[in-house]
């Protein structure tokens, strides 16, 4: 047998990647069903509450971009010290990043305590309700760091290759989370201040259980968490940055969109805006997809297998392509049926099923497009991957509101993102398989030196039950 062919025999296998994946996406998933909950036991408050988080949710996505940079970041230098064998740099590696991603949460929380008075009159917060919302958007900030701890715990647990101890962790943290919050609004504390209250207990419970799991799973001294690992700062802004903007720009996106839809009533933006949640919970998962395949990219490149990391790359691409494929055609044949039948008004839902039936046929290619972009950022090519975002996305905003006005309808936008979908995934898929499949040299073997074992610890974390 050929070296080439030795390597080969090492990567991971379809199943194994989707054994591998599998605990990321359903990890994606909870969390998206924990929010809907949230909003559901808040709605028993009454429209006030609702209210607040509403207008804080625009602030939580500079959180959630922060949290999401460092969380990658980490993810990533962890897959290639384990890759490279190098798990005593890891303890340092988690304390470096957290200095740095506290340091960002600092700067940022003071910002937007300070600002609290401007933001509120930027978001047109009513005279009355101004006290309320800066003293919800004052605990929110103050509890954010403990949920940035745990997704840091869990990035260390994904990028050693115990996806399944992760999920464990997110499920953990949803169900303290929404069980205080239950708690507590049912009892002396109805109000949304049980919120971030909640949200703190289960970040303490999260990062609690990770330090226990990664104790468990081998030598993790805490002390060396207080010890400082060199050149981390660079990584942050190459890997963390780009990452963190593509969250921003998700944001941009949907507010725009909000905005071109907005002249056309009342009835289409509450349609649009249900059939582009159905579009966000068929397609987060595929940023948890790509994190699964970037992993494993990264350790094989760091134990100084190139050919592996092609083969994960390779098998990775044709898994997703598959699941997204079937998924598609579900969802193109019962989904504008499906939310015909939900109870609404008439506008409404036809404003829905129109999106669904223009749209919903491309929501596979907005999946497979999200995939190549995320193994982009993951594996050092992030700025091409929001130099692509941004591009695109100003390209199909821009012509969709044109379209939009054009037609007097909402058709002419719902064509352009369907056409928009497609040209991205045409696009994007080629550009990472240049980057990423046909790399040679992977930025981590520049930097990590290779361990003199034959066999990457990505397989060996897969194969050994940790999924």
């Amino acid at each position: 047998m050929s070296a080439g062919q030795e390597a080969l025999s090492g990567a991971p296998g379809t199943r194994a990647i989707a054994r591998f994946a599998a605990p990321l996406v359903a990890g994606s998933l909870i969390t998206q069903a924990t929010q809907f909950l949230v909003v559901t036991v808040l709605g028993s408050l009454g429209g006030s509450a609702l209210y607040l988080r509403a207008v804080y949710v625009p602030v939580a996505f500079l959180f959630l971009a922060v949290n999401t940079g460092v969380g990658i970041t980490l993810q990533v230098l962890t897959a290639r010290r384990t890759g490279a064998g190098q798990p005593g740099a890891i303890p340092a590696l988690l304390g470096s990043v957290a200095r740095l991603g506290l340091l960002a949460y600092l700067v940022l929380g003071a910002a937007v305590v300070l600002g609290a008075g401007p933001l509120a009159a930027l978001m047109a917060v009513p005279e009355a309700q101004r006290p309320a919302f800066t003293g919800f958007l004052t605990l929110m900030t103050l509890v954010s760091p403990l949920g940035m701890a745990g997704e840091l715990c869990a990035a260390v647990l994904r990028g050693v290759g115990a996806t399944g101890r992760s999920l464990l962790m997110t499920t953990a943290s949803a169900a303290v989370t929404l069980t205080c919050l239950t708690v507590l609004t049912r009892g002396p504390y109805e109000s949304v201040h049980a919120l971030p209250w909640s949200l703190a207990l289960g970040g303490s419970v999260e990062t609690a259980l990770a330090l226990v799991l990664l104790r468990r799973r081998g030598p993790f001294p805490l002390r060396d968490i207080a010890r400082r690992e060199p050149g981390t700062l660079r990584p942050v802004m190459a890997i963390g940055m780009p990452v963190a903007a593509s969250v921003a720009l998700l944001f941009v996106v949907e507010f725009v969109l909000l905005r071109v839809v907005a002249p056309f009533g009342e009835a289409a933006v509450a349609g649009f805006s249900l059939a582009y949640t159905v579009q966000a919970v068929f397609i987060v998962p595929a940023m948890s997809y790509a994190s699964s395949v970037a992993i494993l990219v990264n350790q094989c490149r760091a134990a100084g297998h190139p050919a592996q990391a092609r083969a994960v790359m390779r098998r990775g691409a044709a898994l997703i392509g598959v699941c997204y494929g079937i998924l598609t055609v579900v969802l193109t044949v019962a989904g504008p049926g499906a939310v015909d039948a939900l109870p609404l008004d008439g506008a409404t839902a036809a404003e829905a099923v129109r999106f669904m039936t223009l749209v919903g046929p491309t929501f596979g290619c907005t999946g497979l497009a999200l995939v190549a972009l995320g193994v982009m950022e993951q594996t050092g090519r992030g700025l091409v991957a929001i130099c692509m975002n941004t591009l695109h996305f100003g390209c199909v905003l821009g012509i969709g509101a044109w379209a939009a006005h054009g037609e007097g309808s909402t058709d002419g936008l719902y064509a352009v993102l369907a056409i928009g979908a497609v040209i991205g995934a045409l696009v994007s898929w080629p550009m990472a398989w240049r980057l990423v499949y046909r790399a040679e040299d992977a930025p981590a073997e520049a930097t990590v030196p290779p361990r003199r074992e034959s066999r990457p610890a990505a397989p060996d974390a897969v194969r050994g039950g940790e999924s």
